[in-house]
């Protein structure tokens, strides 16, 4: 016997987050451990201010410190951690992968490298799916090649492309 998974179910609407641990059983069965259910509760109290809660039985609740955290971490440590996640702004948001290239030239430069190794996909000697890899494998390069032409300017250690190359002429 030992856990297995510690599912949770998300109730969006009313702010809850409820975590299930399961256990497995000698028969191969899973279980919910009853007594270490626990809930994280969003909840609006007024104009701009909320509350953040942890529920659960003190009485049933056995942590462990590692699966099961203390009672004692998961109201002051993860309350705090979690206030502070929801309020920080991030500086530094990830840009969408496709805002670092320009989307025209990369459909271009991907139809024009298509073409030119299309007769890839006939020999392809894998017993995988030749249009799958090629193809695949003619993106990522697409991609690769219009980042890398957007960064000329920039100088990336132990890299260089001639302006051939970087136009799909390889």
């Amino acid at each position: 016997m030992g856990l297995n998974h510690l599912p949770f179910f998300t109730d969006v609407l009313n702010g809850r987050m409820t975590f299930l641990p399961l256990e497995e059983t000698c028969q191969s069965q899973y279980k919910v451990k009853v007594g270490n259910i626990y809930q994280i509760r969003l909840r609006h109290m007024q104009d701009d201010e909320w509350t953040v809660s942890v529920l659960l039985n003190p009485e049933k609740y056995v942590p462990d410190g590692i699966v099961y955290p203390k009672v004692e971490w998961l109201g002051n440590k993860l309350i705090s951690k979690l206030v502070k996640w929801s309020t920080e702004i991030t500086k530094n948001e990830f840009k969408s992968t496709l805002s670092l290239i320009s989307v025209a030239r990369y459909s271009q430069v991907y139809q024009d490298l298509k073409e030119k190794y299309k007769e890839m996909v006939k020999v392809w000697p894998e017993v995988t799916d030749p249009e799958k890899f090629v193809y695949e494998d003619v993106a990522i390069a697409t991609y690769l090649l219009n980042w890398l032409s957007g960064r000329q300017h920039q100088r990336i250690p132990g890299l260089s492309l001639s302006r051939h190359q970087e136009d799909g002429a390889a």
